[in-house]
């Protein structure tokens, strides 16, 4: 191949060199160089050739190897350190950092650490985590790899570090961020912190049940409600130690034990009433549920009971149960009518008292019938429209007065109690409330105010007749005594006699006055009151027309009562007369007496009367009957529906007068066109019917020689009575008061045998001088008069019947009553 051998060289600066692959694969390392001679001139150039297939193939290989490890320890999670170490003697004082990876860096916190020692990074690790260079050390003493936790303080991070090392001079340690996983370490112990304080301090006993039905777990409240130490349940069997029988105290099969069930069927219950049983044998009642245990396979493993004591909770249902039980007979035995009702007007409820005031059989037949409340129930819809807009407004309505109608349309008066009932939005959901049927409250009132009003005419009637009878005693005296000396065909004498008939027409309506304001004089009789309308019987049936039909219906055992005989007959005879005018083309009169006893409050608060025994009178006719209007005023004094003329309007005033003097009470019902029923009712008396007398004098010599003190200070009727008893032979001592009466007494030397004395007087009554009289003259006599009676004339003065005279008095009616008085 070489043909010529010439000097060459070849210039070093100018060899070139690269790599060939050849088509097999192989690789080639050529060199080339410019050949010179020594004259420099260049020969051409010479070519080296070398096979490094083999070692490309494993620059290759480690090329790969490198860039597998550099992306896996670049790209692991976990942080990567390569530490040399720096030791004085056994004690690791610092280390230097060789490498390390991103992640390191990212955990950390820490950046450019290769080359750098751990004290000029972390200046304050010895004291943050001091045991780090102790662990750290005995790895690379002892090669045992360790793992431990620091704390880095800047990121507020745990980091986990495991540490290995072959020789003592070096050592890797691999991190971790743990913070989350310690976090929920904490929380987790925590949590289990929490749970075993909750299930110390938890009121509800906790039992954990295994298969087999033992107790293997119990918190301090189930040991303490069933009375045994702390720890001295586990292990036992609950159904046989806690739970063997029902709440009635009969056998509880296992079998059937829902805390059994539960831990074999995996359904939960819950039960509501039982009983457990404590150490000491006692047993409460208990409310539990029981729910199966499943392990992480799903399977069940036993059951968690939790129980709580409600003896509490009974004792409560029972008191709730008792006072429902108290509500519902307050309820249904209340006097008062209690409702609920809807806003729209219709019953949801009614107490039994509710349906008995409307008159229904039942609350359910109330609350079927009236289901349209302004209509059914209010006798003016606008009381209901009036309720409905105080309800709105505030709530609540008292003491709302109201008529009313009960099932069969009668009226009455009743007051209400409601409020409205209302959800938290306000809403009205509905009424309830109470009634009161105050009917009788309100005729009580009513006839409380009738009668004020009555006791003001009574009280002005009784003041005019006192003053009238004293007037009337003078001219009807005086115009019989000038008629007594008139000569019959005297022309005067016609003028005097019709003096003295408007005079007596006058007594006789002032006695009606005085009937009416209870101020007459009654001499009460213990009397039958058959009696009295038998006695009269013959005289009513000559003032009714015959075209009327006197029925009486008497009672045979009525019992006695206590009146004056003569004045019970006065108010027949007007209710008869009255009975009469009422039926004027005929029709019946019945006059029924009966034994009643009062022992309603309804009937005789209406009444206005005590209870007791009662005689009562019905005097009915089936005239024209009167109106409500005309029935409200009947009593009064000087009404009168007749025609003018024909009544003084007196008559059933001086009814009502006797009956309330006689201490009874007088009721009339009337309807237009059906008639009148007059209803008397007088108290009886457990006494014996008195022998009717009437005081009189068999003579008619009135004339004496006696000496009688006169005392009277109306002077008319003083010098009436003067001249009277003077013309009679009488010594009378004239004077006008008790007091000139009393120096009479005292210094007149001989016997006054009558004191002839007025009730009325100024300064001192009749009764009190016939008192201080008789203690200076205890054998005088005493007549009182006068024209009405009040309190200072006392009932032992006028049951004697000779011992008073009824003002105006006629001439031989006092000149009969002295004799008689002097005579007895």
């Amino acid at each position: 191949f070489v043909h010529k051998v010439v000097y060459l060289y070849a210039n070093p600066t100018e060899i070139s060199r690269d790599e060939i692959e050849l088509k097999d694969g192989t690789v080639l390392d050529r060199y080339s160089a410019p050949i010179l001679g020594k004259d420099n001139k260049n020969y051409g150039r010479i070519w080296t050739f070398r096979d490094i297939t083999a070692r490309k193939l494993a620059e290759a290989a480690l090329e790969e190897s490198e860039l597998r490890y550099h992306s896996l320890f670049e790209n692991m999670l976990e942080g990567y350190a390569y530490c040399q170490t720096i030791f004085e003697g056994d004690q690791l004082k610092d280390f230097v950092y060789l490498e390390v990876n991103g992640a390191f860096e990212s955990l950390t916190g820490l950046k450019d650490v290769v080359g750098k020692k751990i004290s000029e990074l972390i200046p304050e690790l010895h004291e943050t985590n001091p045991d780090v260079f102790e662990i750290y050390g005995r790895v690379a003493l002892t090669g045992i790899p360790e793992r431990c936790e620091i704390y880095m303080v800047p990121l507020k991070r745990w980091l986990s570090i495991t540490l290995y090392s072959s020789d003592r001079d070096h050592f890797v340690g691999v991190f971790d961020n743990t913070t989350e996983r310690k976090r929920a370490a904490e929380a987790l112990s925590e949590l289990r912190r929490e749970l075993e304080l909750m299930m110390d301090t938890m009121e509800e006993g906790v039992h954990r049940i295994n298969l087999e039905g033992n107790i293997i777990f119990e918190n301090p409240a189930a040991a303490r409600m069933l009375g045994w130490e702390a720890s001295k349940l586990l292990g036992r069997p609950s159904h046989l130690t806690i739970h063997h029988t029902k709440a009635d105290g009969t056998p509880y099969p296992k079998e059937e034990c829902p805390i059994y069930s539960s831990s074999h069927d995996g359904v939960s219950r819950q039960v509501g009433d039982e009983v457990f049983w404590r150490q000491d044998g006692t047993s409460f009642p208990v409310e539990y549920s029981t729910t199966p245990m499943r392990n992480d396979q799903n399977e069940i493993v036993g059951s968690l009971v939790t129980f709580r004591d409600i003896t509490e909770r009974k004792i409560a249902e029972d008191a709730l149960e008792a006072a429902e039980e108290n509500y519902r007979s307050i309820f249904e035995n209340a006097v008062e009518g209690i409702f609920q009702s809807t806003s729209e007007g219709r019953f949801l409820s009614a107490n039994p008292a509710m349906a008995r005031i409307l008159g229904f059989d039942s609350p359910q037949e109330l609350i079927a019938l009236r289901n349209d409340i302004a209509n059914q129930h209010y006798v003016d819809p606008a009381s209901r429209i009036e309720l409905d807009a105080i309800l709105d407004a505030q709530g609540v309505v008292a003491a709302y007065e109201c008529e009313v109608y009960r099932k069969d349309r009668t009226k009455i008066w009743t007051q209400e109690n409601i409020r409205a009932i209302r959800n938290s939005q306000g809403e009205i959901l509905h009424y309830e409330g109470s009634l009161e049927d105050i009917t009788a409250r309100k005729s009580l009132e009513d006839q409380f105010r009738q009668s004020q009003k009555m006791e003001a005419v009574g009280v002005m009637a009784g003041g005019i007749a006192h003053d009238f009878n004293n007037l009337l005693t003078a001219i009807n005296g005086y115009s019989d005594m000038t008629l007594r000396k008139m000569a019959a065909d005297e022309p005067l004498r016609r003028n005097i006699e019709e003096v003295k008939k408007a005079g007596e027409r006058a007594a006789e309506l002032t006695s009606q006055l005085l009937a009416f304001s209870r101020k007459q004089i009654l001499i009460p009789v213990v009397l039958n009151l058959n009696a009295v309308i038998e006695n009269i019987e013959n005289m009513l049936r000559r003032i009714i027309r015959e075209n009327i039909e006197l029925r009486t219906v008497l009672n045979v055992d009525i019992g006695n009562i206590k009146a004056d005989p003569g004045q019970i007959e006065q108010v027949i005879m007007n209710l008869t007369v009255n009975a009469r005018d009422a039926m004027p083309n005929g029709g019946t009169l019945t006059i029924e007496t009966k034994n009643v006893y009062l022992d309603d409050p309804h009937v005789y608060q209406k009444l206005a009367i005590e209870p007791g025994p009662f005689t009562r009178m019905t005097i009915t006719d089936t005239g024209s009957g009167m109106d409500e209007s005309t029935q409200q005023h009947i009593f009064e004094p000087f009404f009168t529906t007749k025609d003018v003329g024909k009544g003084t309007g007196l008559g059933l005033s001086m009814v009502y007068g006797i009956v309330k003097q006689s201490g009874g009470t007088i009721f009339v019902y009337s309807e237009p066109g059906h008639g009148t029923a007059f209803k008397i009712y007088l108290p009886c008396v457990d006494e014996n019917v008195e022998k009717i007398k009437w005081a009189g004098h068999n003579k008619e010599n009135f004339f004496g020689k006696e000496t009688i003190l006169l005392v009277e200070d109306e002077d008319v009727v003083r010098h009436l009575a003067l001249e009277i008893l003077q013309g009679n032979g009488y010594n009378v001592l004239e004077v006008a008061n008790g007091k000139q009466a009393l120096t009479v007494c005292a210094e007149y030397a001989e016997p006054i045998h009558l004191l002839l004395s007025d009730v009325i007087m100024p300064h001192m009554s009749g009764p009190e001088l016939k008192a201080q009289v008789i203690k200076l003259r205890p054998d005088i006599k005493v007549l009182l008069m006068s024209g009405y009676t009040d309190d200072a004339i006392q009932n032992d003065d006028l049951d004697s019947g000779h011992a008073f005279i009824e003002k105006p008095f006629t001439i031989d009616g006092l000149s009969r009553k002295v004799r008689d008085v002097l005579d007895s």
